[in-house]
């Protein structure tokens, strides 16, 4: 396996994987905004009816001056059992907490279905007489205390009685995200302040946790910036978190809620893409080089079977060759017949790879002669074809003469005898075949050599 091979299978792996990114990472983030956006919508739900609850009981509370407690009471239609909870050891409702109560009984119908998760509590805390008013059965313990505790809501702005005037203006308040003692969910709370002429006299809250997008590695942080408040969503234990798909709610006018998408955990999740990418492209080019290469074989192969062993000239299975069948039906063509003279009388004397030699030295001048694009063959021994493609007789008679030439200069260091080659000639005729070519060569070579001897 080729370097070569792995960098190409890298690249194409790479670019294939980044198309597929793009088109995962719009699916897997449009699910991840469908789930973002149920959150907001329910958030939103949850905010209008924790301020209608507080809008109702301030008009209750008007609605009902100079009714006492008891006559209060008396129009009042439990419809849950609900549960109380006293800061101090004054367990006596005021009025406010009485009013307050009877909303939350007297709505308890309409709301059924946003309060019946076990996610979320709802309750009304009071500030004339610091007691929780919950509509359903809360379990008091260390954390409930702390949640409570006046320390608390300094720390988590949990409480409308430390938010400054610019976040009560649309009438809600969403606190810090914290976390109950076991560290196994996350909570917020929203809350909606009741005023009374003007004072605060209690808040009505709910408290809910971060159902769905607090799973799967979720987590929360918050951030500050000029007062201004950022619970950001974002998933634990991936690099690089800020390079990320952001998306923001205003939940009121001084807090937002953004949900970011690490673009790292597209690439972690969906890398194991990648990896079969990777071997499948790898894989292709193994075996396509292995196709390649095999086909070099074969064609070698075939070419050397084409081949002489001892001058490297063509051999007599080049007459079946379909380019050179096809060469000789596209132009008019010139044969030469070659061969060498006083080859026999040099193996008798010297011995046949003597003889070899001589040969080895004619096929050499041959290819210094004869053009690039000329096919030369050896037919057996010391005899030879040259057939030249588009070359007419006179140009063919001056390379036979320059053949001669170059071969009777040349000579052996092995003997001090000469040689040399007759040629003959003969020039194609339309539709006559190359068989017939050859023999009228041979019939000049024949010639050639009684005129020589």
């Amino acid at each position: 396996m080729r370097l070569k091979s792995v960098y190409i299978s890298l690249f194409f792996s790479t670019l294939l994987f980044l198309i597929f990114l793009v088109s995962a990472g719009f699916y897997v983030i449009s699910n991840e905004l469908k789930q973002f956006n149920i959150y907001k919508h329910n958030i939103d739900g949850t905010k209008q009816k924790v301020i209608m609850l507080s809008l109702l009981a301030e008009s209750e509370m008007e609605r009902f001056i100079g009714y006492s407690i008891d006559e209060i009471e008396s129009t009042m239609e439990l419809s849950f059992d609900d549960s109380v909870y006293s800061l101090t050891d004054n367990l006596q409702m005021d009025y406010f907490e009485t009013v307050a109560r009877k909303v939350m009984h007297d709505t308890s119908g309409y709301f059924s279905k946003v309060f019946a998760s076990e996610n979320i509590v709802l309750y009304y805390r009071s500030y004339t007489n610091n007691k929780y008013i919950f509509e359903h059965g809360f379990e008091v313990n260390e954390f409930s205390n702390k949640l409570f505790s006046e320390q608390w809501c300094k720390g988590h702005l949990s409480c409308t009685s430390h938010a400054w005037r610019e976040q009560l203006e649309d009438k809600i308040l969403v606190s810090y995200p914290f976390e109950n003692d076991a560290k196994d969910k996350k909570y917020y709370l929203i809350l909606s302040p009741v005023y009374y002429q003007g004072r605060l006299v209690g808040e009505f809250g709910i408290m809910q946790t971060f159902t769905g997008l607090y799973e799967q590695g979720r987590d929360v942080r918050v951030e500050l910036e000029g007062g201004y408040k950022n619970s950001i969503i974002y998933h634990r234990n991936y690099l690089f978190n800020t390079f990320s798909y952001s998306k923001s709610y205003a939940v009121d006018n001084t807090n937002l809620i953004t949900y970011q998408y690490p673009f790292i955990k597209l690439v972690v999740d969906y890398f194991f893409v990648y990896i079969v990418l990777f071997v499948a492209i790898l894989a292709y080019y193994i075996k396509s080089e292995e196709s390649k290469t095999s086909k070099n074989q074969l064609t070698t192969a075939l070419f050397n079977a084409k081949k002489d062993e001892l001058t490297g000239l063509y051999n007599r299975k080049v007459f079946k060759d379909e380019s050179f069948v096809r060469l000789l039906k596209s132009a008019p063509y010139t044969v030469l017949a070659i061969d060498g003279n006083r080859i026999k009388r040099i193996n008798d004397t010297y011995g046949h790879h003597v003889g070899d030699e001589v040969i080895v030295v004619i096929a050499e001048c041959m290819r210094k002669v004869f053009r690039s694009s000329d096919y030369l063959i050896r037919t057996g021994g010391d005899e030879f074809v040259a057939v030249l493609s588009g070359c007419s007789t006179t140009n063919a008679t001056m390379l036979a003469e320059k053949l001669k030439r170059a071969v009777s200069k040349r000579r052996l260091a092995s003997i001090d005898a000469e040689f040399s080659v007759s040629v003959g000639i003969a020039s194609s005729n339309e539709g006559e075949p190359l068989k017939e070519v050859i023999i009228r060569a041979d019939e000049s070579l024949y010639e050639a050599k009684k005129q020589r001897d």
